[in-house]
Protein backbone atom coordinates (compact mmCIF):
# COMPACT_ATOMS: atom_id res chain seq x y z
CA UNK A 1 0.00 0.00 0.00
CA UNK A 2 2.74 2.58 -0.07
CA UNK A 3 3.30 2.78 -3.74
CA UNK A 4 -0.22 3.48 -3.88
CA UNK A 5 -0.71 7.31 -3.71
CA UNK A 6 -3.62 8.61 -1.98
CA UNK A 7 -5.88 11.35 -2.70
CA UNK A 8 -3.79 13.86 -1.06
CA UNK A 9 -0.79 13.01 -2.10
CA UNK A 10 -1.88 13.04 -5.94
CA UNK A 11 -3.37 16.54 -5.26
CA UNK A 12 -0.06 17.51 -4.01
CA UNK A 13 1.95 16.48 -6.57
CA UNK A 14 -0.28 18.26 -8.94
CA UNK A 15 -0.31 21.20 -7.07
CA UNK A 16 3.86 21.02 -7.14
CA UNK A 17 3.83 20.34 -11.07
CA UNK A 18 1.53 23.24 -11.67
CA UNK A 19 3.36 25.52 -9.55
CA UNK A 20 7.14 24.40 -10.91
CA UNK A 21 5.29 24.90 -14.73
CA UNK A 22 4.04 28.13 -13.70
CA UNK A 23 7.55 29.08 -11.91
CA UNK A 24 9.18 27.51 -15.70
CA UNK A 25 7.22 29.69 -17.42
CA UNK A 26 7.44 32.65 -15.43
CA UNK A 27 11.39 32.39 -15.79
CA UNK A 28 11.34 31.82 -19.55
CA UNK A 29 9.01 34.92 -19.55
CA UNK A 30 11.53 37.23 -17.39
CA UNK A 31 14.24 35.66 -20.12
CA UNK A 32 12.57 36.77 -23.06
CA UNK A 33 12.02 40.24 -21.22
CA UNK A 34 15.37 40.29 -20.38
CA UNK A 35 16.38 39.66 -24.07
CA UNK A 36 14.30 41.73 -25.98
CA UNK A 37 15.43 44.54 -23.36
CA UNK A 38 19.39 43.80 -24.35
CA UNK A 39 17.68 43.66 -28.09
CA UNK A 40 16.28 47.01 -27.72
CA UNK A 41 19.14 48.73 -25.96
CA UNK A 42 21.59 47.29 -29.01
CA UNK A 43 19.00 48.74 -31.86
CA UNK A 44 19.53 52.05 -29.54
CA UNK A 45 22.81 52.45 -29.59
CA UNK A 46 23.36 51.29 -33.42
CA UNK A 47 20.39 54.13 -33.77
CA UNK A 48 22.17 56.43 -32.11
CA UNK A 49 25.51 56.05 -33.92
CA UNK A 50 23.10 56.47 -37.33
CA UNK A 51 21.97 59.46 -36.14
CA UNK A 52 25.47 60.60 -35.45
CA UNK A 53 27.27 59.40 -38.42
CA UNK A 54 24.52 61.20 -40.68
CA UNK A 55 24.62 64.38 -38.48
CA UNK A 56 28.55 64.22 -39.14
CA UNK A 57 28.06 63.70 -42.85
CA UNK A 58 25.52 66.44 -43.17
CA UNK A 59 28.25 69.22 -41.23
CA UNK A 60 30.70 67.68 -43.85
CA UNK A 61 28.45 68.11 -46.75
CA UNK A 62 27.40 71.75 -45.78
CA UNK A 63 31.13 72.82 -45.06
CA UNK A 64 32.30 71.82 -48.81
CA UNK A 65 29.25 73.64 -49.87
CA UNK A 66 30.24 76.97 -47.94
CA UNK A 67 33.87 76.18 -49.36
CA UNK A 68 32.54 75.61 -52.69
CA UNK A 69 30.33 78.85 -52.51
CA UNK A 70 33.24 80.88 -51.31
CA UNK A 71 35.28 79.27 -54.63
CA UNK A 72 32.12 80.59 -56.83
CA UNK A 73 32.35 84.12 -56.01
CA UNK A 74 35.73 84.58 -56.18
CA UNK A 75 35.63 83.25 -59.65
CA UNK A 76 32.82 85.84 -60.46
CA UNK A 77 34.74 88.24 -58.65
CA UNK A 78 37.52 88.00 -60.64
CA UNK A 79 35.80 87.69 -63.77
CA UNK A 80 33.65 90.77 -63.14
CA UNK A 81 36.94 92.72 -62.52
CA UNK A 82 38.38 91.17 -65.45
CA UNK A 83 35.24 92.75 -67.65
CA UNK A 84 36.02 96.08 -65.96
CA UNK A 85 39.87 95.91 -67.08
CA UNK A 86 39.00 94.89 -69.97
CA UNK A 87 35.99 97.75 -70.44
CA UNK A 88 38.83 100.27 -68.85
CA UNK A 89 41.80 99.05 -71.62
CA UNK A 90 38.85 99.31 -74.74
CA UNK A 91 37.79 102.85 -73.36
CA UNK A 92 41.72 103.80 -72.61
CA UNK A 93 42.07 102.45 -77.32
CA UNK A 94 39.03 104.50 -78.01
CA UNK A 95 39.96 107.44 -76.22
Amino acid sequence: MTDTKTISDAQQYHEARNAQLKADRLARSAAAVEANMAAMKAKGAEMRAARAARKDADIAAHKARLEQSKIDAAQRKASRMQAHNDRNAEMKKAA
